[in-house]
């Protein structure tokens, strides 16, 4: 049963008001961004045979899509109640939670980025019980444990993002853990 969770600045409205004024300058003449990141169970399975497809198991998919500056701080955000200090329960909690902190957080990219054309960043961890089998067109078969994380943008916005999402990996952990027991 795949469940999505889509952040935008209309669904964070808390942290698009609360982004320092240089970030909103810069996210005017930025080009959108997207962060997404997707979870698999243990249990989970999709099998595609020619023109049908059948999942089963829990996936969970997180997205962020708006301006860098934005996505950044929303990852950030979503990072800070990952915390143990902290119990938020619902999304207007979570987003409002560490508003107060987000002076000091880094969503600045370079001035460069402005003239980069769009990246791409995407990698995959994999359990040692991941599966994938495929033959092409006619099958596709995967089953087992998988995080993906995908990042679209400029490419100091790719490595700034990456960095956060690398420097917290027990968010990523905790995600695992809550989600996909629900």
């Amino acid at each position: 049963m795949p469940m999505d969770l889509v952040i935008t600045p209309t669904v964070a409205a808390s942290v698009d008001v609360s982004l320092p004024l240089a970030v909103k300058i810069r996210d005017i003449l930025a080009r959108p961004a997207e962060i997404r990141i997707s979870i698999q169970s243990a249990d989970y399975v999709k099998e595609r045979n020619w023109l049908s497809s059948r999942e089963s198991g829990a996936k969970f998919q997180l997205t962020i899509r708006g301006k860098p500056g934005f996505c950044l701080a929303a990852l950030q955000n979503l990072i800070g109640p990952m915390r143990p200090d902290t119990a938020v329960l619902t999304p207007n909690e979570i987003f409002a939670a560490r508003v107060a902190e987000m002076q000091r957080w880094n969503l600045r990219t370079p001035w460069s980025d402005l003239f980069q054309r769009d990246d791409m960043l995407k990698f995959e961890i994999t359990g040692q019980s991941h599966i994938v089998t495929r033959t092409f067109p006619i099958k596709f078969y995967e089953a087992g444990p998988k995080c993906s994380v995908f990042i679209t943008g400029k490419p100091g916005f790719a490595q700034v993002a990456a960095a956060q999402i690398n420097l917290n990996a027990p968010m990523l952990q905790r995600i695992v853990a809550g989600m996909l027991t629900t």
